[in-house]
């Protein structure tokens, strides 16, 4: 608990974090949530997705991986908003399996390739100490 107090994460629960979102984007509007918090929505987009996938994962693959995919992500967006949501998000195995059975075989190279291409970008930005946006 020390060290989340130390980067500024406290609890304040998750209709806290949707209500500030929700009202920020109310009165900035969406292009000003995107221009002002692009990090904010890069990390919001792998917390929906892994959200949106609990249920096919559920179907799909049991129960367990679903829970597990819910135990991983909702404490720290209730603990930390969505700070670190994004390496929280895209270790949850279960998603990415499900979304590879999900795909098309006839789909799968370009998917292949659009996520590699994006992972190439972000490392060659990170190893050279720039900011993603």
């Amino acid at each position: 608990m020390a060290g989340h107090a130390a980067w500024g994460r406290h609890y304040s629960g998750l209709t806290a974090l949707v209500t500030d979102r929700y009202n920020y984007i109310a009165s900035a509007g969406v292009y000003g949530y995107v221009s002002q918090l692009p990090l904010d929505l890069l990390n919001a987009i792998g917390v929906v997705f892994v959200l949106a996938t609990a249920w096919p994962v559920a179907r799909r693959l049991g129960l367990a991986y679903a829970v597990f995919i819910l135990i991983n992500i909702l404490p720290p967006l209730a603990e930390g908003g969505m700070l670190s949501a994004g390496r929280f998000s895209c270790v949850l195995f279960p998603s990415f399996i499900w979304l590879a059975g999900a795909v098309p075989v006839r789909h799968r190279a370009g998917w292949i390739a659009s996520f590699a291409a994006n992972q190439a970008l972000n490392a060659s930005l990170f190893y050279t100490w720039r900011q993603l946006f």
